[in-house]
């Protein structure tokens, strides 16, 4: 009776045991090999099942995901899930150059990679990607950064309002235009020089203005009328000066006309050394003359005369060395004809 009591108690234990298995601590197995993870469950006496293979930047075979999670408690025998790595995946990168910035954006997330955005002045319009980083075609794994650089639209940049003076309206157009300026108001006035030629504009010559800014132009009616009782006033005169800077490089070079109605600047620029260029220039009465400067500095006054032709002038106000009729104005400031006087 003694052994047949005490067998019934040792099978009614191992019943309960079966029935109710003794509470165990899962380990936590996350970012471990899978046959190591496998190893650590089976020695805590849980079972173990793999319920997902995806693409992750970990090794393949990697558990990157457990069900129930580490330190959990559960009955001996449980099964826990794994996820497991497949290993990144390798994707072609898109190309989304010429995309406006949105539409970039969506098309490489979409693919599943990050973008990241610098903004640059360009020729394009703003808004529109003009390069990316890797460039289309690449290797790259998903959740990868590709940065993008996006158009600010182009840089502005000062722009020099050339010298229109003795040009026709159409002609001071032409030049504003050909320099990214526009021409704006146009006024007339009387004035000694030939009818419908630029006489003033504003903002003045060699100023430094935006791209795109407006140049007011003042246009001469010609001579005013003369008033009851008085003489004519004296005749005005054209003429082409024929100007060329001797050496290498580039000279700035500027031409002024003196003549009865006072000194104005008639052309400023830059011209090359060794090349020629011909000079417009009108002037009131019949004693004028033209001061050529090279780099700033006084080289030649030449005499203006009604009968001048091309207004080359033979004769030279004596003060003043310079070079002689026809003679190329020399690009390194020589002869010396004393400083700017103007």
């Amino acid at each position: 009776m003694f052994l047949l009591l005490a067998g019934t108690l040792v099978a009614g234990a191992a019943v309960r045991r079966w029935l109710q298995p003794p509470v165990v601590t899962v380990p936590a197995v996350e970012g471990l090999p899978l046959i190591e993870a496998q190893s650590r469950l089976e020695q805590a006496g849980l079972q173990w099942q793999i319920v997902e293979e995806r693409y992750d930047n970990s090794e393949v075979n990697t558990v990157i995901a457990q069900r129930p999670e580490g330190g959990a408690r559960v009955r001996m025998g449980q099964t826990v899930e794994l996820v497991v790595s497949k290993g990144p995946q390798w994707l072609s990168v898109p190309d989304v150059r010429g995309l406006a910035e949105r539409d970039a954006r969506l098309r490489l997330e979409n693919a599943g990679l990050v973008v990241e955005v610098r903004y640059e002045h360009a020729d394009e319009p703003e808004g529109v990607v003009v390069d990316q980083d890797p460039g289309p075609g690449s290797p790259i794994q998903a959740g990868m950064t590709v940065y993008l650089t996006v158009s600010r639209g182009p840089e502005s940049r000062p722009v020099v309002v050339p010298s229109l003076f003795g040009l026709t309206v159409a002609g001071a157009q032409d030049e504003l235009r050909a320099v990214g300026l526009v021409a704006g108001a146009v006024q007339e006035r009387h004035s000694p020089y030939p009818a419908g030629t630029v006489i003033g504009q504003d903002p003045a010559a060699a100023a430094s203005v935006e791209r795109g800014s407006r140049v007011d132009l003042v246009v001469s009616k010609g001579p005013a009328p003369a008033p009851p009782g008085k003489g004519k006033a004296g005749a005005t005169h054209q003429a082409t000066l024929d100007v060329r800077i001797e050496g290498s490089g580039s000279h700035r070079l500027r031409v002024d006309v003196e003549d009865a109605a006072g000194r104005r600047t008639v052309y400023d620029g830059t011209v090359q050394g060794g090349q020629g260029i011909e000079v417009p220039v009108s002037w009131q009465g019949d004693r004028a003359q033209a001061l050529i400067y090279v780099d700033g500095q006084l080289v030649e006054r030449r005499p203006l005369e009604p009968s001048g032709g091309k207004g080359k002038g033979r004769d030279r106000t004596s003060d003043e060395p310079a070079p002689g009729a026809g003679e190329p104005v020399d690009g390194e400031g020589t002869p010396d004809g004393g400083g700017d006087d103007g």
